[in-house]
């Protein structure tokens, strides 16, 4: 009888620690995606936001496709239109790009998603080279 106890007592400890690495195994996961689109939002971010011709995308955004871990992003830039500094002046060619990464795990119905925003101001980044990149609109 001692020793039926101690085996139930012995699986049920086993079941436990089963369990507790499973979901740690799992929590690890969730970090490591959370990181590579943290890295991917602020890749895409960068990328769109130093080119030396930023113009809006006239209501469209960009998706990309998705990478070898299932991360993908969106993209748009749009017009700032109204913005006034504190003096009252007027702010002109001002740019707000706007990105969305996501990814899918398989116990939640809806992507995870994550964003990000900067202001862009338009000649910032210009230069007087003719093999600057440019930011076209999607097509």
């Amino acid at each position: 009888m001692e020793m039926m106890f101690a085996l139930i007592l012995f699986g049920m400890s086993a079941v436990g620690l089963i369990k507790a690495l499973a979901r740690t195994s799992q929590l690890a996961a969730e970090s490591q995606m959370d990181v590579r689109m943290l890295l991917r939002l602020q890749s895409r971010l960068t990328e769109i936001s130093k080119l030396t011709d930023i113009t809006p995308w006239k209501d469209k955004s960009e998706t990309s496709t998705p990478d070898e871990l299932g991360v993908w992003t969106e993209t748009s830039v749009e017009e700032m239109k109204d913005l006034k500094n504190e003096d009252g002046q007027e702010l002109t060619q001002m740019y707000r790009v706007y990105v969305k990464a996501f990814y899918t795990v398989e116990w939640q119905k809806d992507p995870i998603m994550m964003d990000a925003e900067v202001w862009r101001f338009a000649p910032l980044y210009r230069t007087n080279s003719a093999a600057a990149p440019t930011a076209a609109p999607p097509q």
